[in-house]
C-alpha cells in the first residue's frame, strides 16, 4: 500500500487521476493507523488505477478470515499503544466508556437488530443440541458479560443460592414479587447495577431511605405483605393513597401498623416470615419509644398519627390477645380523644376514626362491656344498596320473632342485617355495582353496635345462667330465664360471622378461642336443647351450632372442641331431616343455613368439611 492516506487515495481514483505525483504526508491519527494496519499488504505495491480493498478485522469470537501473523501483531501494537495512552490521559475513562457502551448495546439489542448483525458462528450452529450450561454460559456473555466482568471475583460470592448464574436487578424485582427470596444475602444483587456508579443503600422498596423507619429486606418483604397479603377489615376499611402516605412518612404510626400487620401474618401463615415474633415485638417497642418521645412534648404532640399510632398498638394487642394490655391502650387513647376534643375533631380523617372504633369495639366484645368511644352514625346500614335486602325474610329467620323473650325482635334485626352484608360481601356481585366499602363498614359498626348494646342483658359468668335438667320441668319464669341462654348463644353466632367472613379475621386468632368457648358452655346449660325445641328454633340453633363448628377449626384443645360441635350438628340435623341424608344432604343442610347469615366464600367452603365430618359421625 502506498504511503498516502486511504482516503486521500481513494479520492484521487474516483477522480481519475493516473498520475503519482507525491502529496504532502498528513499526520495519521492512532484510528486510522490501526485502519491502516489493517488493510496492508505485504506484497507490492498495487497499481495506481486499481481500488484498494479493505476489510473490518474481527479479533475476537470464533473463525474468522483474519490478516496475517505480521499484520495482526502490528495492529495489536497499535492498538495497545491507542489504549494505553488514552488510559494515562483519562484514569478509567476507557473503562467506564466501554462498559457503558456494552451496556446501552445490550439494552438496546432489539432497536439495533436492523442496523449491526454479528457474523454467525459455524462452529456453534453446527453442533445440533446445546447443553443447559452451555446455554446458560452463552446468554450471559451476550447479555451480562460486562456486568459480570465490571463486578470482578466479588460476583461468586453474591449469586444467588440454588442458581448457576448471577442475577440481575430485573430478576431480583421480579422474584421479590413472586415472593421467592428467601436470603438476605439476595439483598447485595444491586451490585450488577454499574458497577462505577455507587450501589444506592436502603431497601427495594424505598431505594432513597425515605421510610422513616431503616430499610432492609425484611421492612420490603413486611411492607409488601401489608400492601398485598394483610385483609383484616379490607372489606370494611377504604385504605386509599392519602392514608398510605400519611402511614409511610411517620414513625410510631407506621411500626404500629407492621407489628399488627406481623401478627396477622403469623395467624395466617404458621411460618417464622422472616422471623416473624422477632420482628412483631421489634416494631411494637419502637412505636412505644416514639410515641412516648413525642408525648413528652406536651398537649400540642397530641396529633392524628400518635391517635392513630395508640390506636393501632391497641388493636395489635386485641388481635395478639393480650386483651388487657390493650384495655391500657385503650384508656390512654380516650384521654388523647378527649385532648383534642373528642370525636368530631378526627371527622376530617374517616380511616382514623375507623382504626378507633374497631379497638375499641374489638376489646369491648371480649371484656363484654359497652365501649367508650361509641361509633356514631348508626343509621348507615341504609347506605347499602336495597338490592341487598331481602324482599322478605327467610322463614326460618322470620321464625325469630315467635320467640318467648324480650330480646327476640333485637335478634331479628342483628341476623336480619348480617344476612344482608353476607350478601353485599358475596362474590356474586359485578365489581362496576359492588356495594361501596364505607358502606359496609358502617353497617358492620351497626350491627356491632346492637350486639354490645344487646349482651348488656347476660350474665358475664357462665356460672349465673340457668341449667336444664333433662326431662326436667320449670319454673314460673322458666321462659324469661332462659332468654339469656337464647340471647347469648346467637349474640356469639353472630360475633362468629361478623369477624370471619366479614372482617377477615383469621380463625386462629384467640378471639375465635373466646367466642368458641363461651358458646360450647352457654349450650351446655341446656344439653338436650329442650328449650329450643320447645320455641321451634331448631334450625336457629343448627346455624349457631355450625358458627361453632367453623370457628373452633384447629388443633390441640380446638380439635376436640371441633368434634363436640360437629356431633352436636349431626344431631340437630338428624331430627329436623329424620336423618343426616334426609331434605337432600349436604345441599339441604347448606340451604337451611343459608337462610341465616351467610357467604358462600367464607361459610360455603367451611360447609363442606363440617358436612364429610358429619357423615363420619354418623358412619361411627
Amino acid at each position: 500500500m502506498s504511503d498516502q492516506h486511504p482516503e486521500e487515495q481513494f479520492r484521487s481514483d474516483q477522480r481519475g487521476n493516473a498520475s503519482q505525483s507525491p502529496r504532502p504526508r498528513r499526520r495519521m491519527t492512532e484510528g486510522s493507523r490501526s485502519i491502516s494496519a489493517a488493510g496492508r499488504n505485504t506484497g507490492p505495491a498495487a497499481p495506481p488505477q486499481q481500488q484498494p480493498q479493505f476489510e473490518f478485522v474481527v479479533t475476537t469470537g470464533g473463525e474468522q478470515t483474519n490478516p496475517d501473523p505480521a499484520a495482526r501483531r502490528q495492529l495489536r501494537s497499535l492498538l495497545m499503544r491507542n489504549a494505553l495512552s488514552q488510559r494515562a490521559s483519562d484514569p478509567g475513562g476507557s473503562t467506564r466508556s466501554s462498559f457503558n457502551t456494552s451496556s446501552l448495546v445490550s439494552r438496546g439489542r432489539s432497536q439495533l437488530q436492523s442496523r449491526f448483525r454479528l457474523l454467525p458462528n459455524p462452529a456453534r450452529e453446527a453442533s445440533p443440541r446445546t447443553s443447559p450450561r452451555e446455554q446458560q454460559r452463552q446468554g450471559e456473555s451476550s447479555a451480562g458479560a460486562a456486568a459480570v466482568a465490571g463486578a470482578g471475583a466479588g460476583a461468586d460470592a453474591r449469586r444467588s443460592p440454588g442458581s448457576e448464574h448471577a442475577a440481575t436487578a430485573t430478576d431480583v424485582r421480579e422474584s421479590w414479587h413472586a415472593g421467592l427470596i428467601e436470603s438476605e444475602d439476595s439483598h447485595s444483587f444491586m451490585h450488577l447495577v454499574v458497577p462505577t456508579i455507587q450501589r444506592i443503600e436502603g431497601a427495594r422498596v424505598d431505594p432513597f431511605n425515605t421510610l422513616p423507619v431503616p430499610g432492609n429486606y425484611k421492612i420490603d418483604k413486611q411492607i409488601a405483605f401489608y400492601y398485598q397479603g394483610y385483609k383484616l377489615n379490607s372489606l370494611g376499611e377504604e385504605r386509599d393513597q392519602a392514608w398510605l402516605d400519611t402511614l409511610m412518612s411517620d414513625e410510631a404510626l407506621l411500626s404500629a401498623t407492621l407489628s399488627q400487620s406481623a401478627a396477622y401474618c403469623k395467624l395466617v401463615h404458621h411460618v417464622d416470615f422472616c422471623n416473624i415474633n422477632i420482628e412483631m415485638h421489634y416494631h411494637k417497642g419502637n412505636a412505644l419509644r416514639v410515641i412516648n418521645a413525642q408525648l413528652s412534648q406536651g398537649n400540642s404532640a397530641v396529633t392524628d398519627n400518635v391517635v392513630g399510632a395508640v390506636a393501632t398498638l391497641a388493636g395489635f394487642e386485641n388481635l395478639n390477645g393480650d386483651y388487657d394490655i390493650a384495655e391500657v391502650h385503650l384508656k390512654a387513647l380516650v384521654r388523647l380523644v378527649h385532648i383534642r376534643g373528642g370525636l368530631e375533631a378526627f371527622s376530617h380523617n374517616d380511616m382514623l376514626l375507623r382504626i378507633i372504633w374497631w379497638a375499641d369495639y374489638h376489646n369491648s366484645a371480649i371484656k363484654k362491656h359497652l365501649p367508650s368511644l361509641w361509633y356514631t352514625g348508626r343509621k348507615s346500614h341504609q347506605a347499602l344498596p336495597v338490592s341487598v335486602f331481602p324482599d322478605h325474610s327467610p322463614h326460618p329467620l322470620s321464625n325469630l320473632l315467635n320467640l318467648s323473650s324480650p330480646a327476640a325482635v333485637s335478634l331479628y334485626n342483628i341476623l336480619y342485617h348480617l344476612h344482608s352484608l353476607g350478601r353485599a360481601v358475596s362474590l356474586q356481585w359485578p365489581a362496576d355495582s359492588s356495594p361501596d366499602k364505607v358502606a359496609i363498614s358502617d353497617a358492620a359498626f351497626d350491627v356491632e353496635s346492637l350486639l354490645l348494646e344487646l349482651r348488656q342483658s347476660t350474665p358475664d359468668g357462665i356460672e349465673a345462667y340457668p341449667f336444664v335438667v333433662p326431662g326436667g320441668g320449670g319454673g314460673e319464669n322458666f321462659e324469661g330465664d332462659m332468654a339469656v341462654i337464647w340471647t347469648e348463644s346467637v349474640a356469639l353466632a353472630a360475633y362468629i360471622f361478623l369477624y370471619g367472613a366479614i372482617r377477615d379475621m383469621p380463625l386462629a386468632a384467640r378471639t375465635f378461642t373466646f367466642f368458641v368457648e363461651r358458646l360450647q358452655a352457654v349450650l351446655l346449660r341446656d344439653p338436650a336443647y329442650e328449650t329450643w325445641r320447645r320455641e321451634g328454633q331448631m334450625e336457629t340453633l343448627l346455624w349457631v351450632i355450625f358458627m361453632g363448628a367453623v370457628a373452633a377449626y384447629g388443633e390441640g384443645e380446638r380439635e376436640e372442641c371441633r368434634k363436640w360441635f360437629v356431633r352436636q350438628v349431626a344431631v340437630v340435623w338428624g331430627e329436623l331431616c329424620g336423618g343426616v341424608e334426609g331434605r337432600g344432604g349436604r345441599e339441604g343442610l347448606l340451604e337451611v343455613l343459608g337462610a341465616f347469615a351467610w357467604t358462600e366464600e367464607w361459610c360455603g367452603r367451611a360447609g363442606g368439611w363440617v358436612w364429610e365430618e358429619v357423615r363420619e359421625v354418623v358412619e361411627v
